[in-house]
Order: C-alpha cells, then structure tokens, then sequence
C-alpha cells in the first residue's frame, strides 16, 4: 500500500476510537445537600425509590436519606460505604471499617485494594474480604433518556466466612456528573445491585 495509503488508514482508525479513551481523569466529586436521585426499585438492597442527600458531614459521615432509611459514607475516606440503618438505629449493613473507596482522581487502568468486614441483615451474613478492583472503560450509559458518561470499574471480592470461601464479582458504574456510582451489579446476588434511573445534582 502507498504511504499516503497508510496515513490515511491509520488517520481513519484513530478517528474510529471513541472519544471517552482520552476523557480526562475523574476527580473527587463536591457534592451538595439536596441533590436527589432515583432507582426503579431499591439501591444497596434497601427497597426505597427516591434518595436525597441530607448531610455532607455529620459525625465523619455523607449520608443519603429515603424514607426512614440512611445511607452513611466516609466523608474522610472517599466517600467509602460504611453503614445502612433506619432512623432508629437498626443496622441494615455494615462494613468495617469501610469498603474500599474509590481512588480519585479515576483513570481507565487504575487499580486499587483493601479488605474489609461485612454484615447484612436481610440474610444474617457475617464475611471478611480483600477486594481488588481496576478502572475498565469509559461508558456511556442510558439515564432519564439520554446518555450519562460513566468510569467503569470491575471488582473481585476474595471472600471467607468460618469454613466457607469463594470470589465475589462486581462491576460499578462511576459518573462525575451525577456524583455517584450510578450503576452496580453483583453476580449471584440481584438485590445488591441497582441502577440509578434520574439524578438532580448542582
């Protein structure tokens, strides 16, 4: 093939690359009380429909309220999940002393890991895991009728639980626009993943 040939097939297969492989990194979001958003069914496993961000900072906590449930993230440790519990303190979740955060600023490559406890009280599981995780891709995904720029990034879970162990899988789905993982997904366990189907964030 003549060298003009070839500039020109290499020109059109760079221009063929979509444009999110050069998205800029993902920084740590600054979000504001009152940004709402909302699931077609439950988030976290809590069946609760339309959550609001209720404090940034209350006793080290970021929490989204819906209803009577709460949901607490680590305001010092990249807004890491910590805990679930009702307005009278009845413990829905807990992972101690949080799973592990997201790495800011996020890049497609980045990897990360830490270990954990967990609890769940919908099935009484009592767990201890090191999770490792790696940005994938950057992906566009359907929210509200139009497409939302998404980091996303897959997990593997090395779980134990006295004689029993396994591998958790998990994917998430992380948009600097909405502030929030606006996607998860859990193999084997439906309930923990979610969806985020409309976001109002300043």
């Amino acid at each position: 093939m003549p060298l003009r040939g070839w500039i020109m097939l290499v020109g059109a297969l760079l221009a063929a690359q979509p444009v999110f492989a050069q998205a800029p990194p993902a920084v740590a979001p600054a979000p504001h009380i009152g940004d709402t958003f909302d699931v077609a069914e439950s988030f976290l496993g809590v069946k609760c429909k339309h959550w609001e961000l209720k404090d940034l900072d209350r006793g080290g906590y970021l929490i989204w309220q819906c209803q009577d449930k709460l949901v607490y993230f680590s305001a010092g440790h990249g807004f890491a999940l910590t805990k679930i519990l009702t307005e009278d303190g009845k413990v829905l979740a807990m992972y101690k002393p949080f799973l592990p955060p997201l790495p800011w600023p996020l890049t497609v490559g980045k990897k990360w890991s830490g270990t954990y406890s967990g609890y769940t009280a919908t099935d009484g599981n009592r767990w201890q895991a090191t999770s490792t995780c790696q940005v994938k891709d950057v992906e566009p995904l359907p929210i509200d009728g139009r497409e939302v720029w998404t980091y996303r990034y897959d997990c593997a879970d090395d779980w134990w639980s006295g004689i029993f162990w396994g591998t958790a899988h998990s994917s998430g789905w992380y948009s600097p626009e909405a502030k929030i993982v606006v996607k998860a997904t859990l193999t084997g366990n439906k309930n923990a993943s979610y969806q985020i189907i409309g976001f109002k964030a300043r």
